[in-house]
């Protein structure tokens, strides 16, 4: 995932972008003329996912996920709009779906970010969960598939107390104790803290700096 600072640097960015945006379309309606939103970012992460394989079906379909930023005007108002639409390899077509919306670009770019860190590890996972499915029951936990997931989910970025309560769920997990939904968004949603504790030290200190200078 990004740190929170790389995030404001490309919020920042899209801000920029929203902001021409916004002249463009007040041009257009002064001039009486229509104007369509305008995107301002695509995910380069695009994945394929796979969809289960049940008897009836012959074989499973893939489809491959977009996803982007546009920005647009709402009631007058200028909104960030993060959408995800899918290729589909069985000729389905899908209508691009609408996830969030807000006119902050940050809280758009750090959605859109997690649901990309979500499916990633929901792929990297998948073999753990796989094995899992196998066995009714798991009898033994091996240490190294505990080792083998806390470097996916990056546990060591954690701070102790953090890395007690990962390695803790990732024994649930491979119990079968822990879903995988809820395994991901607890993995997502811990570095999501971490990030924002990270911010408010760097605020903090930046303050104190600059009442420490004379």
């Amino acid at each position: 995932m990004k740190t929170h600072q790389e995030l404001l640097i490309e919020a920042r960015h899209i801000e920029a972008l929203g902001s021409a945006y916004a002249d463009d379309y007040q041009r257009a309606i002064e001039a009486n003329n229509s104007f369509a939103a305008r995107v301002v970012m695509t995910f380069s992460g695009d994945r394929t996912r796979f969809e289960s394989l049940r008897e009836s079906q012959a074989r499973a379909s893939s489809f491959r996920i977009h996803r982007w930023i546009e920005a647009a005007m709402i009631d007058g108002a200028l909104e960030y709009r993060l959408l995800q639409t899918e290729d589909r390899d069985d000729g389905v077509s899908v209508e691009p779906e609408f996830v969030l919306g807000s006119d902050s670009a940050f809280d758009v770019l750090a959605e859109g970010y997690e649901l990309e860190e979500s499916e990633r590890l929901g792929e990297v996972l998948a073999p753990f969960m796989e094995r899992m499915e196998a066995v009714s029951v798991a009898d033994t936990i091996e240490p190294s598939a505990v080792e083998e997931i806390e470097q996916i989910v990056r546990a060591g970025e954690l701070s102790p107390g953090e890395r007690m309560h990962a390695k803790a769920d990732i024994v649930a997990f491979l119990e079968g104790q822990l879903g995988p939904s809820e395994f991901i968004s607890a993995v997502v949603g811990r570095h999501r803290r971490r990030q924002s504790e990270t911010e408010t030290i760097s605020e903090s200190c930046g303050e104190r700096l600059c009442i420490d200078t004379p």
